[in-house]
């Protein structure tokens, strides 16, 4: 961990030492479980509850240290004085020694070097959100709240109200142009005499100086409260950010209700264009960000008459939808977007109702074409790849994906629309990456007993795209799915059957879910993860190829997007997502569209910063591009038809086909 993340996180952090094998798991932050401590290596304890401490069947022996733990009904008395703990259920305080038995791993003493060597540790990847933001956040946000004393007026100073509240502004806060537009005019007179001759104002910056949104009697140090929001095809996610400190005071998330007017933008394109479709898509998202932004404001205990602006960043669609703007020329050639940049619009004239202050304004990032938008704009500001010398790929894996290469000096971009798979759309017990779902997959080679690990360690809801991934490619490793995406139903495997005439496979059994059903992958979706890793991996190969480049001419490859937090990049490499590169030039920026939004909404110089990016970018269209297309189908296989780029995956397949 470097020393900026140790700073920013201000957790101690311990090793952790696993036996047998002596697997050493360093910088483990105090409070982690030791079950999330061996995943972090690779070594998966058997959990079918996904960590809820419902199963009792992750037991390990701590031989040297301590953890904090209670007992356990599936832990004897004589067990618990062995130092017999369940590992879900216990968290680390200290540097720690454990061993784990034959009967809660999942694979067996021998097999443990064998299963790392495979190359499929986690490698180093830095978090672009702990070490960028603190060092590029300049405390210059684009709204603030400021005190302010006046002086009184005399029969020898008759200057009006207005002049004399922009002079003191100017002179007390080193402010340039203020103006006092109408609405905070008309309160201003009884308030000032009222108060005393002292107010807070607060402000906006406008581009041409700064104008008093309102003015509040009395002196009131409270920060200015400001809103980031991420518009996705799918998810909404939000933050209320402090705008002195920088900090997130309040985050939430929720899918967006436009959904059911279709999964992707073409859909709700055509559903715009009946009639009054294109007044209920802007109700639906914006009922959406009203709830984002009510849950937000819960967690901080903020009122909403706090909340002065909202930074949105999203794609072109999405901003169009959300503004009322005609959607109808962006799919159509030669694919011209209505706008790519807008200044800030008051809240109140949206047709919806947000909770925010009165005369809130939102803002939008600039967008670059018809599919790709505001939200990659704010992911290659937070990724930092706009500021190295260094050819990075920027990868926003969603529901409309978006591939951007280049550095400081040039930058190409395409869109490459993969559908919501990978954010639980379009699965059977598909979820978006929150508490309850499942995050980790993984199978034992040998004896093909599953684990699993949940987000939040609660029992499992559903699946995300993160666990998806690691299902897909688990069962693709140990031949029980085949690589023209059909399971192998002559495997004898715990979890496989038949249903229907279709072969599907239980994640998690009934007696464990929070739903008291079986969470199952089926055919359909495997069907559903390939097309849209294959989407994505075409629309970087095809746009690699236009520059003459190849994946290893990448010196990096930031991977954007809501589950990338939990992605496991050797499993994305096993079905076909990336090709088989080093894993350490893999950089996770996680959500960069709300990253990007934050910044922006923190900072004049990140929304500068944010406009020159738009401006550079090139986009190149590959709706009808024959070079796309045979990229496209060629990658419609597990994990491709060009095995040259998965050399240790065609060893592992041909392995399980001479095994079966």
């Amino acid at each position: 961990m470097s020393e900026i993340t140790r700073d920013i996180r201000h957790v101690e952090s311990y090793t952790v030492i696993f036996q047998p094998g002596n697997v050493k798991v360093a910088d483990v932050p105090a409070g982690e479980t030791l079950l999330r401590a061996a995943s972090r290596a690779e070594l998966f304890l058997t959990s079918p509850c996904g960590g809820a401490g419902s199963c009792g069947k992750c037991l390990t022996r701590v031989t040297r240290g301590h953890v904090q733990a209670d007992p356990h009904p599936s832990i004897s008395q004589s067990d618990w004085e062995s130092d017999i703990r369940l590992a879900c259920a216990s968290r680390i305080i200290g540097d720690v020694e454990v061993e784990i038995p034959v009967s809660s791993g999942l694979w067996a003493a021998g097999s443990v070097g064998e299963r790392r060597l495979e190359g499929r540790s986690r490698g180093r990847l830095l978090d672009v959100a702990e070490w960028r933001l603190p060092r590029d956040l300049a405390s210059d946000p684009p709204v603030k709240r400021v005190a302010v004393r006046l002086a009184p007026p005399t029969s020898d100073d008759r200057t009006s109200d207005a002049s004399r509240l922009e002079a003191a502004l100017r002179s007390q806060h080193q402010l340039g142009a203020v103006a006092v537009p109408l609405d905070a005019l008309r309160t201003l007179p009884g308030m000032l005499r009222d108060g005393d001759w002292t107010l807070t104002a607060t402000l906006r910056e406008t581009g041409c100086g700064w104008e008093v949104v309102r003015v509040t009697p009395g002196l009131d140090a409270a920060p200015a409260v400001v809103a980031a929001i991420d518009v996705g095809t799918t998810t909404i996610w939000g933050e209320l950010l402090d705008c002195a400190s920088g900090a997130v005071i309040g985050s939430s998330a929720t899918y967006n209700r436009q959904i059911q007017f279709g999964e992707d933008v073409i859909s709700r394109m055509v559903r715009a264009q009946e009639p009054g479709g294109q007044a209920r898509l802007r109700q639906a998202v914006m009922a959406s960000i009203a709830e984002v932004l009510t849950e937000a404001e819960a967690q901080s205990g903020i009122p909403a008459d706090r909340v002065e602006q909202v930074t949105v960043a999203g794609n072109t669609t999405m901003i169009c939808l959300l503004l009322g703007i005609d959607t109808r020329y962006l799919r159509l050639e030669p694919y011209v977007p209505p706008l790519d940049r807008l200044a800030a619009v008051a809240v109140d004239g949206l047709g919806g109702t947000l909770p925010m202050a009165f005369g809130a304004k939102l803002e939008s990032l600039p967008s670059v074409a018809s599919y790709v938008g505001g939200d990659v704009v704010a992911g290659i500001l937070a990724s930092g790849m706009a500021d190295r010398d260094e050819v990075g790929l920027y990868l926003d894996i969603g529901t409309n994906g978006e591939a951007v290469i280049g550095n400081r000096e040039w930058l190409l971009a395409a869109s490459c629309s993969a559908g919501p798979a990978f954010e639980g759309g379009g699965l059977r017990h598909g979820m978006r990456a929150t508490s309850g779902a499942i995050e980790a997959f993984s199978l034992d080679p040998h004896s093909l007993e599953a684990a699993i690990l949940t987000i939040g360690d609660l029992p499992p809801a559903g699946i995300c795209g993160s666990g998806v991934i690691d299902a897909v490619s688990e069962l693709l490793r140990a031949g029980i799915l085949l690589p023209n995406g059909r399971f192998d139903l002559s495997v004898s495997a715990p979890g496989l059957r038949l249903v229907d005439g279709r072969g599907e496979y239980v994640i998690a059994e009934a007696r464990y879910t929070a739903s008291g059903e079986d969470i199952v992958l089926t055919e359909a979706d495997v069907d559903n993860v390939v097309r849209a890793k294959g989407a994505m991996f075409a629309g970087v190969t095809a746009l690699l190829k236009t520059l003459s480049l190849d994946w290893a001419d990448l010196d990096r490859v930031y991977v954007a997007g809501g589950f990338g937090r939990h992605l496991r990049v050797e499993q994305a490499m096993s079905i076909g997502l990336f090709p088989e590169i080093e894993v350490d030039r893999f950089v996770f920026v996680g959500n960069g569209s709300l990253l990007g939004a934050r910044m922006v909404a923190l900072s004049r110089a990140m929304g500068a910063k944010a406009a020159v990016i738009a401006a550079t970018v090139n986009n190149i269209e590959f709706s009808d591009s024959l070079l796309f297309q045979e990229e496209y189908v060629a990658a419609l296989f597990l994990p491709h038809t060009d095995m040259s780029r998965f050399p240790e995956m065609e060893r592992v397949l041909a392995r399980s086909k001479g095994s079966r």
